[in-house]
C-alpha cells in the first residue's frame, strides 16, 4: 500500500487500507491522517465513509482520547443511523469508556437493526450472539446482573459455546 502511495496513487480505498494498519501497528498520526484523507473523497460509498470514522474513532481512543472518540461515534451513529456496524463500533467505545449507560443503548440499537452491513460487516462479527455478549458486559458493567445473565444467556443459545461467556453468565446469576 505503501509502495502505491508512493507511485503517485491516491484512493480512498487506499487511504482507508493506510489507516488500518497504521493502527495495527500502532502508529496513531500516520493512521489519524489517512482515515481523514479518506473521509476527505466526497464520492466515497457510505459504508467505507462509515468504516473510516470507526477507524479513526478507535485511533483517538488509542490516543487517550475518549471524548474525541466518542464524538466521531456520534457522528457516525448520526450519519448512519441503519447502520449495525456504526452502533456496535459506539457501543464498544462507550465500554472502553465506561460509559455503560450508552453502551447499553448502542447496542440495542445494534441489535435491532438488520444483520447486513456489507463485506466489512462480516469481517466485523456483527451476529446478534455477538452483540447480545455485547450487550451482557455492559449491562454488568452498570451492575444490573438479572439483565446481563439475560442477554450472557441469549448469547451462549444463539452459539457462543465460549468458556468465558458461561463464566460471565454464572457471575452474573450469582450476583443477581
Amino acid at each position: 500500500l505503501a509502495d502505491r502511495q508512493a507511485a503517485g496513487e491516491e484512493s480512498a480505498i487506499l487511504y482507508f487500507y493506510l489507516g488500518r494498519n497504521h493502527l495495527a501497528l500502532g502508529h496513531y498520526a500516520e493512521a489519524e491522517r489517512a482515515y481523514r484523507a479518506c473521509l476527505d473523497d466526497p464520492d466515497i460509498t457510505w459504508r467505507l465513509r462509515a468504516n473510516a470514522y470507526h477507524g479513526l474513532a478507535e485511533c483517538r481512543m488509542r490516543q487517550n482520547d475518549a471524548e474525541g472518540a466518542l464524538a466521531l461515534a456520534g457522528e457516525s451513529t448520526r450519519l448512519f443511523p441503519h447502520d449495525r456496524v456504526s452502533w456496535a463500533a459506539a457501543g464498544r467505545l462507550y465500554g472502553t469508556a465506561s460509559r455503560f449507560a450508552d453502551a447499553v443503548h448502542a447496542f440495542t440499537r445494534a441489535l435491532a437493526l438488520k444483520d447486513y452491513a456489507g463485506t466489512e460487516g462480516i469481517v466485523m462479527e456483527m451476529g446478534d450472539e455477538i452483540l447480545e455478549n455485547e450487550l451482557a458486559q455492559a449491562h454488568a458493567g452498570q451492575k444490573n446482573w438479572p439483565l446481563a445473565a439475560t442477554h450472557f444467556r441469549r448469547a451462549i443459545e444463539g452459539g457462543m459455546n465460549i468458556a468465558a461467556v458461561f463464566r460471565e453468565l454464572a457471575r452474573a446469576e450469582l450476583r443477581a
